[in-house]
């Protein structure tokens, strides 16, 4: 397993909420977590493709270790759950596994 972890963002809200002119995207994890808020770069080509489309960083990954979710199975990632706030930031809300996109 890499040193990072990342949270894929569907295609269309994609769309719906990130600039191509940004460099990066503040994400703020839950209250009461000891993870504040972190800086993603999403000015690289692998966030804009059709493959990776993913917010990337090791925080990322120590918050979903942290809640026992990983490893998760092939196929089944925990759905976190995240909505916009404002140009550029994001809240964390937390995770649904009933939910079937990563944005609310």
């Amino acid at each position: 397993m890499g040193k990072s972890m990342g949270l894929k963002v569907p295609v269309s809200d994609r769309a719906d909420y990130f600039d191509r002119s940004w460099t990066n995207v503040i994400l703020s994890f839950p209250t009461g977590t000891a993870f504040g808020e972190i800086e993603v770069n999403v000015d690289k080509p692998s966030f804009w493709n059709n493959q990776c489309h993913e917010l990337i960083s090791m925080r990322i990954k120590d918050w979903l270790c942290g809640l026992g979710l990983v490893p998760w199975a092939d196929g089944h990632p925990p759905k976190v759950l995240i909505e916009p706030l404002g140009e550029r930031k994001f809240a964390i809300l937390g995770v649904d596994a009933k939910k079937d996109g990563v944005f609310h």
